[in-house]
């Protein structure tokens, strides 16, 4: 921040002195140029020069507190001294003194408006100071003095951007870049402004341009990966992350956004292998690294690992809400309901507006025994007051033709477009409908595809992945593809983008497939269900209208990779086996007690339990020990983990008899164990959830497997596992009897769902 000034000439022996110390500073000598100066200021004490030059070598010899009383004495001398009062407020404000820094510069500005370097020294001080928009104000007026200063409109730049005028400071970054194209600063700060603003693409091409004038920028290297992470490019993400850290191996932080972007990629050894080393080399960021990896954990299904982690990072910093939330969902995973809603409520007790941690609580709620419709309908709308109804000022009239009989766009949206169960619930409606005509749309807002993407995408008459988007552009992208009918598969589970729709893009929305029951949004209009699922008389526990299809409210679509049912094996074994391949989470103490029961009256049946966490020792020894309170010995319980899908599936070929859970019963599972052979027997519960079973049996004609209470329940189970010949018949004959049902009839269903399409746009033609 300091200059030096052309020496002005003094014929006297002080004169001679301030020129041989200036020169012997010119020269690095400034020990002996010092001696010189404080005698020519002791000989001309009123001369400002002399104290100025001595100023000047004192800061260079790294002597501030003496440099600033030498120009305090110029200024004695010279009031107005625009030199010096410029040095003096640079060292002012490298001393820290900024308040007095700033009044200098200000007497230096008033004494002399066109001097740059006042205003330049004072906007960046501003700027460090945190003076935003006085920073603004001075930057400007730099630039009216230089206007090709690109340094000047490159900090300017970055000063809007801090103040969210992202449009300023794009602009302002786009003409230093035209002044300096090779300066790769630049290139990286508007990569930073444009990906503040959502414009990804452009963003890359930035951070890309700076990392190819400078190959060893690391924070652009790094920022560039962040970009194609937030934008659903893993794979380039991960390419990105990897180069960056050849660079600096040592980066925890690099290597934390690594871990996540191979997390989504579900590649979560090598995700577990970079959080563990971040941990390593970042002990202070120890607590949210433990947390992001206690997740890669809990979808390995190790539960137990994935608890401890979560455990370690709140014993260092207990009020960070995101760790009680995933703490609770691997609560959750591993059936411990209670603690899991304790602690979504611990996250939302310290931060209310997480609306993450209040729809999981929300859909952790449907699996606590004594759950009730009423209960469930008062807890959604808090949601909706909570998160939503903020969003009610965003509404705006929809322009879409009134014309009832006109070609419809019905856009669906969802996160699980995939190898899921919604995609698998999914697919065969969505080509249905589009053959028949509609003009369908398909919202990705998931990074990862499969094969069963690919097909919905072929399907779908038009598609956009929308990974990365804000609630508030990809309202605005579904109102531009003007949408009639939006559909949304989510509900309250990961990847829902309800937010979005609270903003009400389309004239009318929907929820369909993906959670159970009602969201809770006033901006929903419709809740797609059949009557076995909101039986006539229900209706009043959903916030939404709800639309009965005639059948069932979805179809299923089995795997190609199926094994052939094979003969009932409780014929060669001598004994029944019993079995349910569902999440830990709905298998509830008091479902463990009506096992057990039926196990008592079955004297040599086995038990299976199958699903991702059943292997893991907390999960198994808890399970074990709820049986063994119950009478049942350890021999007659086998509990198994997660195996690859066509081995799950092959693995219905031991049993002869599966159980639904309950209050959450299953959903897929229950179609996948029809398919191969396997009867289920379910509780007609009173919430949603509580009754996917009566849907799927009642379309296949097997309504006597539903029971309306438990007593039904195990007298149902236990006269079929003593019916050996009943059992054989059907196993035989269920997966032809399946794929004739209306449940696999995505032609007679999509005929059935645009029936109700349409009434629903008559209904809004009408007004």
């Amino acid at each position: 921040m300091t200059e030096q000034p052309e020496r002005t000439e003094h014929p006297s022996t002080s004169a001679q002195r301030m020129g041989r110390g200036v020169a012997l500073a010119t020269r690095g000598e400034l020990d002996a140029a010092i001696v010189e100066l404080r005698e020519a200021a002791r000989i001309a004490p009123d001369d400002p020069w002399t104290h100025f030059n001595l100023g000047h070598a004192l800061s260079l010899s790294g002597r501030p507190a003496e440099a600033v009383s030498a120009y305090r004495e110029a200024l004695r001398v010279q009031p107005v001294f625009v030199e010096a009062l410029n040095n003096l407020g640079g060292l002012l404000a490298v001393q820290g003194d900024h308040d007095e820094a700033v009044c200098v510069f200000e007497q230096a500005i008033e004494a002399q408006p066109d001097c740059f370097h006042a205003v330049d020294n004072l906007a960046r001080l501003c700027q460090e100071s945190g003076r935003k928009s006085e920073a603004i104000g001075w930057h400007k007026r730099a630039l009216e003095l230089r206007p090709d200063s690109c340094e000047r409109l490159g900090d300017l730049a970055v000063l809007l951007a801090e103040e969210h005028r992202l449009d300023e400071a794009i602009a302002d970054c786009h003409r230093a870049i035209a002044l300096d194209p090779g300066n790769a600063l630049n290139h990286n700060n508007l990569g930073q402004m444009l990906a503040a603003g959502g414009r990804f693409s452009e963003s890359a091409g930035a951070y890309a341009r700076a990392v190819e004038l400078r190959p060893d920028f690391f924070e652009a290297i790094v920022a560039l990966a962040g970009v194609h992470q937030r934008s659903g490019r893993l794979h380039e993400a991960v390419t990105w992350f990897r180069r960056g850290l050849t660079l600096r191996p040592d980066s925890s932080a690099a290597l934390g956004h690594c871990a996540v972007a191979l997390t989504n990629l579900e590649e979560y050894d090598k995700a577990a292998e970079c959080c563990r080393r971040a941990i390593e080399l970042d002990p202070a960021a120890a607590a949210r690294l433990n947390s992001n990896l206690g997740c890669i954990l809990v979808r390995q299904y190790r539960t137990d690992d994935a608890i401890a982690c979560f455990q370690r990072a709140l014993a260092v910093e207990p009020g960070m809400a995101d760790v009680h939330n995933n703490l609770a969902s691997a609560l959750k995973a591993q059936g411990r309901i209670e603690e899991a809603l304790a602690a979504f409520h611990r996250a939302l007790a310290i931060d209310p507006e997480d609306f993450i941690a209040h729809s999981n609580l929300l859909n952790t709620a449907q699996y606590a025994t004594g759950v009730t419709p009423e209960s469930l309908a008062a807890m959604h709308g808090q949601w909706q007051q909570q998160h939503a109804a903020r969003y009610r000022a965003d509404w705006r009239p929809h322009d879409n033709p009134r014309d009832p009989d006109r070609l419809l766009r019905v856009g669906f949206i969802s996160a699980d477009f995939r190898g899921h169960p919604v995609g698998r619930f999914f697919v065969r409606s969505l080509e249905a409908l589009s053959a028949s005509g509609w003009l369908t749309h398909c919202y990705h807002t998931a990074a990862v595809e499969d094969g069963l993407t690919q097909r919905i995408r072929a399907a779908a008459g038009g598609w956009t992945s929308v990974v990365g988007e804000s609630d508030h552009d990809l309202a605005e992208r579904i109102r531009a593809d003007r949408i009639d009918i939006l559909i949304e598969l989510s509900g309250h589970t990961q990847g829902n983008r309800l937010l979005a729709l609270a903003r009400r893009p389309a004239p009318i929305q929907m929820t369909w497939i993906g959670y159970e029951g009602t969201t809770g949004l006033e901006a929903i209009d419709y809740l797609i269900a059949d009557a076995r699922l909101i039986p006539p008389g229900c209706e009043a526990h959903c916030s939404e209208k709800v639309i009965r299809l005639p059948e069932t409210y979805v179809t299923f679509d089995p795997s190609e990779v199926a094994a052939p049912v094979g003969p009932l094996p409780a014929i060669s074994r001598g004994h029944v086996t019993l079995a349910s391949f569902n999440n830990p989470a709905k298998i509830t103490p008091e479902v463990v007690a009506v096992w057990a029961e039926i196990l008592r009256r079955l004297r040599t049946a086995r038990l299976l339990l199958r699903y991702g966490g059943f292997e893991q020792p907390g999960v198994r020894d808890r399970y074990g020990d709820l049986f063994a309170a119950e009478g049942i010995q350890p021999s007659r319980l086998e509990c198994a983990g997660a195996v690859h899908y066509a081995e799950f599936l092959a693995e219905y070929n031991r049993v002869d008899l599966a159980l639904d859970p309950f209050p959450f019963t299953g959903g897929a599972t229950t179609c996948e164990a029809m398919w191969m052979g396997v009867p289920v027997v379910t509780l007609a519960d009173r919430t949603f959830a509580g009754r996917h079973g009566c849907s799927y049996l009642h379309s296949i004609g097997l309504d006597e497997l539903v029971a309306d209470d438990v007593e039904a329940y195990i007298a149902t189970v236990v006269g079929l596992a003593g019916d050996l010949p009943w059992l054989a018949e059907l196993r035989g004959g269920l997966r032809s009897r399946m794929g004739r049902s209306p449940l696999c009839d995505g032609t007679l269903h999509a005929a059935r769902l645009g029936t109700a399409l349409r009434e629903a746009w008559r209904r809004w033609c009408d007004g």
